[in-house]
């Protein structure tokens, strides 16, 4: 059984009744909820990371495990990981998760340490920036921006959204009643943030995440905007 919220959640629900075995990569569940606050905030940094120790209750079966490794083959009744161990099975749960850029999720993990300190090399990038430019309105966009202006009220933010709505295009989700979308809007504009919605970035585009440096950024409406870094988050 693979190891994401779902996976967790089959796990703890089969608990004692067989035996179960979790293969995971990741050295500790990140339950990035609140993953874009903990760029900001050193306790939440740490409160993100949930070692796998509680996943089975106080009477597991004996064989019961999580195990740390990378699935490489996936076979009748066979699960090949990386590091040469063979696992049976008699039912197999594929429970892989979602990949998104950081800061909102982690790609790999091998240490809390290593994860934490990501966060802290990119609250510093933030901290000394003057102007960032976040491309994509969406809940990820949105919540950064809040961010950054709650702990850098002087920093110089703008969101370019593709969208007539911030929050628009959510990968075929229902639609967000438009008062709600109207608060998001203004709540936003009130804290300084600069909105261009309906127009996207016209450049090649980069691997998903951020980039550092100044840099400047044309749009479809053929403006300028200079970041200091550019923080790319893709909406989702």
């Amino acid at each position: 059984l693979w190891c994401a919220p779902a996976g967790i959640a089959v796990a703890k629900s089969l608990d004692g009744r067989c035996d179960v075995t979790v293969v995971e990569r990741k050295v500790t569940y990140h339950n990035n909820i609140a993953a874009l606050r903990g760029v900001f905030d050193p306790a939440i940094r740490w409160q993100q990371f949930i070692g796998y120790k509680g996943v089975f209750g106080k009477s597991p079966k004996p064989s019961s495990r999580v195990v740390n490794a990378e699935v490489v083959r996936v076979e009748e009744k066979a699960v090949h990981l990386h590091n040469g161990e063979t696992l049976s099975y008699d039912f197999l749960v594929i429970a892989t998760g979602s990949q998104n850029p950081f800061p909102g999720k982690l790609d790999s993990l091998q240490s809390v340490p290593e994860g934490i300190k990501r966060y802290e090399d990119m609250s510093k990038l933030i901290e000394k920036a003057s102007r960032i430019v976040i491309v994509g309105g969406g809940p990820v966009g949105v919540e950064l921006a809040g961010e950054i202006r709650a702990f850098h009220p002087k920093t110089e933010v703008t969101i370019i959204h593709r969208g007539a709505n911030l929050l628009s295009n959510q990968g075929g989700a229902p639609q967000l009643p438009q008062r709600f979308l109207n608060t998001v809007t203004t709540t936003l504009r009130n804290q300084g943030v600069t909105l261009l919605l309906g127009d996207s970035v016209q450049e090649a585009p980069e691997p998903q995440g951020y980039a550092e440096g100044e840099r400047t950024i044309t749009t479809s409406r053929s403006e300028e905007h200079t970041s200091e870094p550019s923080h790319r988050t893709i909406s989702y």
